[in-house]
């Protein structure tokens, strides 16, 4: 345990050296001796001190009360006065510095240590006190600032839910009606409209509920990812292979818009430890928004290259556009589940829940999904994941 430091303040020299040679044989340090305030005020800017004992009546121009008050101002450190005198109106002055003690002289050697020991200790139990104190409410400022922010986020994420459930309303009222529609019509004009005409019907019909179909397993998907259960089936895939797959299903959409596909795989080795299924809806879903956005007969490129990820080789591959672009103030939130472009909305039917649900995919995989825009205009999106 290291030896509390104490300063000596008197101006008889005889105590003093008394006073130095009790507390040496008592354990304490000596910071020093001084015999006046401006001294004691000295001392304290230059050394460090654990305690002061302070006699009342001093050299110079002011006592030990006025030195106690000037560096009470500044420091923080316990005081005990020393006195030859019990007069009641210098003990009320010294009341007010709120000393840690008051000896009279003579004082045994005992008594000063009962006196320095007792100071010390409710010197500690206040500083331990004030850290709690000071700890407490820091930890309550935080505690109240991730609360509002918390709420805030809930409030906001409410508020979407609450946009989302009235869009997936009418995301799946619109097809119900459109698959009632037609297959009313066909049904009472089975035997009066030409046969191109019924196929159709039972093409938009099959279309529609090929949409619903979607928006179902969007929802279905988002439930198993609130509730943690999204189960993955991680097997060693080629991620090129899951790729052509995907591209292949959207050949008619490419086609009717006249779009050029290119796909660039810069990498012999595009083998990872993947969910296929998964890997081949985020895929798919990239590329579908890719089509969606990009205006007739323009360019998609699908890229499959190896980077360097911590150090770490990874499989990379992005699928750039040249279409409408997201807005900058947008790209960070873009993920969130329940939002969309402000580009997007109202222009397409989506449920703004594709993104979230493939981000949250690609994390489950050990990767994250990007997403810039070109300097040419258009988006990239690229998700990066190790090798396993």
């Amino acid at each position: 345990m290291n030896k509390a430091r104490i300063l000596i303040v008197e101006d008889e020299s005889i105590i003093a050296l008394e006073t130095q040679e009790s507390l040496k044989t008592l354990g304490y340090e000596i910071c020093a001796i001084v015999n006046s305030g401006a001294g004691a005020i000295k001392n304290i800017e230059e050394k460090q001190t654990d305690l002061i004992l302070m006699d009342i009546h001093l050299k110079g121009d002011i006592d030990g009360i006025e030195t106690a008050e000037i560096i009470q101002s500044n420091h923080h450190i316990p005081i005990i006065f020393l006195t030859a005198f019990s007069d009641e109106r210098v003990l009320d002055r010294a009341k007010r510095t709120k000393p840690y003690g008051y000896l009279l002289k003579p004082f045994k050697k005992q008594d000063l240590k009962v006196a320095i020991e007792m100071a010390l200790y409710i010197f500690k139990l206040e500083a331990d006190r004030k850290k709690a104190l000071d700890d407490l409410q820091k930890a309550n400022e935080e505690l109240e600032s991730r609360v509002q922010r918390r709420t805030g986020e809930l409030t906001k994420a409410n508020k979407s839910k609450s946009k989302f459930v009235a869009q997936i309303s009418h995301e799946l009222r619109t097809p119900l009606h459109h698959i009632l529609g037609f297959s009313g019509f066909g049904i009472n004009k089975i035997n009066k409209v030409s046969k191109d005409k019924l196929v159709y019907y039972f093409k938009r019909i099959n279309e529609t509920g090929n949409r619903m179909a979607i928006l179902l397993d969007e929802i279905l998907d988002l439930s198993k990812l609130e509730a943690g259960k999204m189960d993955y089936d991680m097997k060693k895939e080629d991620l090129m292979l899951i790729t052509t797959h995907v591209t292949n299903e959207f050949q008619t959409s490419i086609e009717e818009k006249e779009i050029n596909l290119e796909i660039i795989n810069r990498n012999r080795n595009s083998k990872i430890t993947a969910d296929s299924i998964r890997l081949a809806q985020v895929i798919r879903n990239l590329l579908s928004n890719a089509i969606k956005f990009t205006p007739p007969r323009k360019r998609i490129v699908i890229t499959i290259d190896q980077e360097n990820q911590n150090k770490a080789a990874a499989l990379s591959f992005s699928i750039q556009d040249e279409g409408i672009g997201i807005p900058e103030n947008e790209i960070n939130s873009i993920f969130e589940q329940y939002t969309q472009s402000s580009k997007t909305k109202n222009k397409t039917s989506s449920t703004g829940l594709g993104l979230a649900i493939s981000n949250e995919i690609i994390k489950a995989h050990h990767g994250k999904l990007n997403a810039e825009n070109n300097k040419t205009g258009g988006t990239t999106f690229s998700f990066k994941l190790p090798y396993q």
